[in-house]
């Protein structure tokens, strides 16, 4: 996961942060092509977030990632109409 900073207009002094991951596991010429970036958050202008206030947005993301970790039920897929844990 990664929080990065942008000024998506030519001229001004604005910024823009984007926090994104990317997925390991895939080898090095494809995990930052843009089909493989996940766009996790974006956190408007027009100035950086301060560093102690960055918490408030990545807790959301992390509380998600935490409970994908412990395993999602899906109800029924084509293979297991009965539903399947992964």
């Amino acid at each position: 996961m990664n929080l990065d900073w942008f000024q998506p207009y030519e001229g001004t002094i604005y910024s823009t942060g984007v926090i994104y991951a990317v997925i390991c596991n895939l080898p090095w010429d494809v995990r930052f092509k843009p089909e493989n970036v996940l766009i996790l958050g974006i956190l408007p202008g027009p100035d950086e977030v301060k560093l102690h206030k960055v918490n408030h947005y990545l807790s959301p993301i992390i509380t998600e990632l935490e409970s994908l970790w412990e395993g999602v039920n899906l109800n029924r897929t084509n293979e297991c109409p009965n539903g399947k844990d992964i």
